[in-house]
């Protein structure tokens, strides 16, 4: 986040919510230049999560439309790309990726990898 803070943005935390599960204990971010009106900025998110809250929050994702990829890493979860503000080179808009104990959260699909808790 450090090339985010030298161009002048900074951070407001937002409600971080996943398919109707509030994750209390993460922390959601916007991240933006808050000095001039403008719709554009960045959303990173990571948050612990139990077995029973990920298959609930990845149900209610997908009932609203959202769609589900395995990887190695996880499991992906993107919103509809037709529906999206924006996406990356690969099409995918908003993501979270559910790993162990775990959900991490961007606005798009290549951003999630950004997302690091250091320890």
């Amino acid at each position: 986040m450090d090339a985010l803070t030298a161009a002048g943005w900074t951070a407001q935390p937002k409600e971080f919510v996943a398919g109707g599960v509030n994750l209390t204990d993460g922390l959601l971010c916007f991240w933006a230049d808050y000095s001039v009106a403008s719709d554009h900025g960045q959303l990173y998110g990571w948050a612990p999560i139990s077995d029973a809250d990920a298959a609930k929050a990845q149900a209610g994702l997908l009932a609203e439309g959202w769609r589900r990829e395995e990887a190695p890493e996880g499991v992906y979860i993107t919103e509809d790309p037709q529906f999206s503000m924006g996406t990356d080179e690969d099409g995918y808009g908003m993501t979270y990726l559910f790993g162990d104990g775990w959900v991490k959260f961007a606005d798009t699909r290549q951003s999630v990898v950004l997302v690091d808790v250091a320890g």
